[in-house]
C-alpha cells in the first residue's frame, strides 16, 4: 500500500472512532487512556480484537485457522480415553481446529508485534493477517519490532513476502532466541528431524536468513525493549520463548505455542502435544507458565485459543481453568 493510501485509510478509521482529545481516548465522555502515537488501532473490527495493559494498547490479530488431527493434542494418550475428555467439552474428536491469534502492541513509542503468522504458502485457511493490516489501516512499513517466540511455520512463514521476495516488514527489527535460530539454521538440520518435519526447516531458513542483519538475538530473562522480558518456555522447539509485557503495574503473558490448547492444556499440562519436540520439558515449562499466570493473576493471550485467545488462568484444585476475557467493545 502507497504512503497515501495508508493515510487515506488511517484517517478513515480513526474518523469512525470515538473523538481522542488531548492526548486521551473519549467514549461517551469517558476518559479511556492514552491515545495510540504509532497506529490506529481505535475501533473493533472482524479478526481484531482491542484490549490494554497498563498504557499500552494491545490488539489480538486473527492470522486465520489451522485444521490438524485431534490425536495431535495427546499423542501420549490413548486414542479413547482423549475422545472421552474431548466430548466433556462439546470438542470435535476427529479434528482439531486451531485459532492463530498475533499480539500487536503499541506502546505509544514502537509499534510491536509478536509472530507474523503463516503467509500464502502453509493452509489456506490460514495466512490472513496482511489483509487484515489493510483492512483496519495498518501499513507493513509502521511495525517497529517483530518479537518471535518460535520458528515454526505458522509463527514465521509470514516474514518475507512472497511476491516482493523482501521482508514483509521493511522497517522492522527482529528479536529471536539464539538457541532457536541456530537450530534451526544449522547445517546439518535435516539430518535432526523426521522427513515430515524437512519443510519446516527449510521454510523457516528461507524465512529467517533474509532478516538476520535487522535481528538481535535475545536470552531468557533479558528485557530487550522497555516493559517486554523475555521469558524460558523451551521444549515446543528448542529455544521456544515466551514473553511478559508490563504497563503501568498490568502485565500481559504472550504464551506462543508453550500453551496450545485452552482446555487440554491447562486441565492436562501433562499430556503431550505431537507438536511438541521435547515433550518432557515441554510439560515442566508449561506447569511454569500456568502457575506464574494464575499466581500473579496475570493476563494471558494463547495463540491457538479461541480468538480472541485474551484472558486470565484460574487454579481450581490441582488443575486450571480458562477464563476468556468478557468482550469490551467500547476500547
Amino acid at each position: 500500500m502507497s504512503a497515501s493510501a495508508f493515510q487515506i485509510n488511517r484517517r478513515r478509521f480513526l474518523a469512525g472512532s470515538a473523538a481522542a482529545t488531548a492526548g486521551t481516548f473519549m467514549v461517551a465522555g469517558i476518559d479511556t487512556g492514552p491515545a495510540l502515537a504509532k497506529s490506529g488501532l481505535t475501533e473493533q473490527a472482524s479478526g481484531y480484537y482491542r484490549f490494554n495493559i497498563g498504557n499500552f494498547k494491545c490488539a489480538s490479530l486473527s492470522d486465520g485457522t489451522l485444521s490438524l488431527p485431534a490425536q495431535f493434542l495427546a499423542r501420549d494418550l490413548p486414542k479413547e480415553k482423549l475422545e472421552a475428555f474431548l466430548k466433556q467439552y462439546y470438542l470435535p474428536t476427529d479434528t482439531n481446529t486451531s485459532q492463530t491469534n498475533l499480539t500487536l502492541i503499541d506502546t505509544g513509542e514502537k509499534l510491536v508485534l509478536f509472530d507474523v503468522g503463516s503467509g500464502p504458502n502453509f493452509q489456506d485457511s490460514a495466512g490472513k493477517l496482511s489483509d487484515l493490516l489493510e483492512t483496519v489501516g495498518i501499513s507493513p512499513e509502521d511495525i517497529d519490532a517483530v518479537v518471535i517466540t518460535h520458528a515454526h511455520p505458522d509463527h514465521v512463514w509470514g516474514l518475507i513476502d512472497e511476491f516482493e521476495e523482501a521482508p514483509r516488514f521493511p522497517n522492522a527489527h527482529y528479536y529471536i532466541n539464539a538457541v532457536e535460530y541456530d537450530f534451526w539454521n544449522s547445517e546439518d538440520i535435516l539430518t535432526k528431524l523426521p522427513q515430515q518435519l524437512h519443510s519446516f526447516a527449510l521454510g523457516a531458513q528461507r524465512n529467517l536468513k533474509p532478516v538476520t542483519e535487522r535481528m538481535t538475538f535475545i536470552k531468557p530473562g533479558e528485557e530487550f525493549i522497555a516493559g517486554f522480558q523475555a521469558v524460558d518456555s523451551s521444549g515446543h522447539t528448542p529455544g521456544h520463548m515466551s514473553y511478559l509485557v508490563t504497563s503501568n503495574n498490568e502485565t500481559l503473558l504472550v504464551t506462543g505455542d508453550a500453551l496450545t490448547h485452552f482446555v487440554v492444556s491447562l486441565q492436562h499440562p501433562q499430556w503431550q502435544p505431537a507438536t511438541d519436540m521435547d515433550g518432557d520439558m515441554a510439560v515442566t515449562n508449561r506447569r511454569k507458565l500456568t502457575d506464574m499466570a494464575a499466581t500473579e493473576r496475570l493476563r494471558v493471550i494463547g495463540y491457538h485459543f479461541p480468538f480472541p485467545g485474551v484472558g486470565n488462568i484460574s487454579r481450581e484444585h490441582d488443575t486450571y481453568r480458562w477464563i476468556p476475557d468478557a468482550w469490551n467493545w467500547g476500547l
